[in-house]
């Protein structure tokens, strides 16, 4: 049976795979990004895309039996984490975005996710970084109980079995799990304001997961306040899910 880990950049997918892959001896390859290089070679309408829940059913179609793992982490620590690669010489050199445009892609990846998981609920488990981190043994184990699999454990993996030789932002994911990690104790984090800006536009999506952050408004000036009106007029619904479609996923589906 083929696993697929999948999730928002910067959410601890290398780090799920490795411990995985050691847990149960798996056997495991780096990050190759074929299914995205698929679309070139499919004809018109059976592409592949990054922004609909198609890109899980292709590979669905293509491997019936797969079972997919959706790693998830708060936004507030996710985006920090991909805002840093933004900065130069680290990372795929992605220029600066407003956090208003990281959110979107966030919120997209979770509701494309959400729409798999509901027309197979049996294929896909959301595990959240901070509860891999925390306790790595409880959420291997539940883990196990999704694949059907006993725990055989292997060898340590090293850098060449996970990681691409460009990969060195990833290579975090080597270590132990650990939650100072995962929370980013120590480093560079959101603004007030975007952190104040993520818990606006997030609010479903962060309540549906279980991430609830005290962010106060910050002090905005009368100008300030018309333009920041003015981009939500203009911006697009980001899009939603009720608590009871997403709360499910967080729980082992039926074998």
């Amino acid at each position: 049976m083929p696993t697929f880990i999948v999730g928002f950049a910067r959410s601890g997918t290398t780090l799920c795979q490795r411990l995985v892959a050691e847990h149960f001896a798996l056997a495991t390859v780096p990050e190759t990004h074929f299914f995205e290089c698929l679309p070139e070679h499919l004809p018109e309408g059976e592409r592949l895309s990054r922004r609909q829940a198609q890109g899980l059913e292709r590979i669905l179609k293509l491997f019936p039996a797969a079972r997919f793992i959706a790693m998830v982490r708060s936004p507030f620590t996710a985006l920090a984490s991909r805002r840093e690669l933004a900065q130069p010489g680290r990372g795929w050199g992605e220029g600066w975005r407003p956090i208003d445009d990281y959110a979107r892609d966030w919120a997209w990846t979770q509701q494309h996710i959400w729409q798999f998981a509901q027309a197979h609920p049996n294929a896909l488990l959301q595990v959240r970084l901070e509860d891999l981190s925390r306790d790595a043994d409880a959420e291997l184990e539940r883990i196990g109980r999704f694949l059907r699999r006993a725990p055989r454990r292997g060898r340590r993996l090293g850098q060449g079995r996970l990681l691409m030789p460009f990969e060195t932002w990833k290579r975090g994911a080597l270590g132990e799990a650990d939650p100072a990690v995962a929370q980013r104790l120590g480093r560079s984090g959101l603004s007030p304001f975007e952190r104040w800006r993520l818990s606006r536009l997030l609010a479903p999506q962060l309540a549906a997961l279980g991430y609830s952050e005290d962010c106060p408004a910050p002090p905005m000036d009368a100008l300030h306040q018309e333009l920041l009106a003015t981009v939500d007029w203009f911006r697009p619904a980001l899009p939603s899910v009720p608590l009871e479609q997403a709360s499910p996923l967080m729980a082992s589906p039926t074998p």
